[in-house]
Order: structure tokens, then sequence, then C-alpha cells
């Protein structure tokens, strides 16, 4: 285990996330663990479930942008590609 303080960790940061991967960083303020670098894998499937159950923000926008598609006020990629290409 890797512990390092916050202005370490800001400095460091890109380095600090590849070894987040084979052992933990625990990154401390004023002395005291604040958090500890975890990795994300993208193969977790639960991943955006718990983004969405956490982030209130972030499900009311992903909701809106749903219902403006099966209402039909999205263009399509194909859509807006011709559109520029008739102008």
């Amino acid at each position: 285990m890797k512990i390092v303080d916050l202005e370490e960790a800001k400095a460091n940061l890109e380095g600090l996330a590849r070894e987040c991967r084979s052992s933990p960083v625990v990154v401390t303020v004023d002395g005291k663990p604040a958090f500890e670098m975890v990795p994300f894998y993208s193969d977790d499937p639960g991943f955006i479930d718990r983004l969405l159950e956490q982030n209130e923000p972030f499900r009311r926008l992903l909701e809106s942008r749903h219902k403006e598609c099966e209402a039909g006020n999205v263009s399509s990629l194909e859509d807006v590609r011709r559109r520029i290409e008739e102008k």
C-alpha cells in the first residue's frame, strides 16, 4: 500500500492512477487518510447502475435525453450528415 499526501497526489495523478491498479493508494489530507484510489474496471456490469443510483442530477439528465429521443426530437447522425452535405 502506498500513502501520499494530497499535494503529491495532485502532482503525480497519472502515475498513481496506474499504480492503484496493482496496490492501494491512500491519499491523506493534513496527515489523515482522506480517500483511497481504486481502479475502475470498464467491464463492471453494475457501474452505470450505481452511478445512476448515487447521482441524481446525472440520472435526471439521462432520463430527459431519453424522453427527447422517444419523442423524436433528436436527429440521427445520418440526418445531420445529410443536412450538412446539402449546404
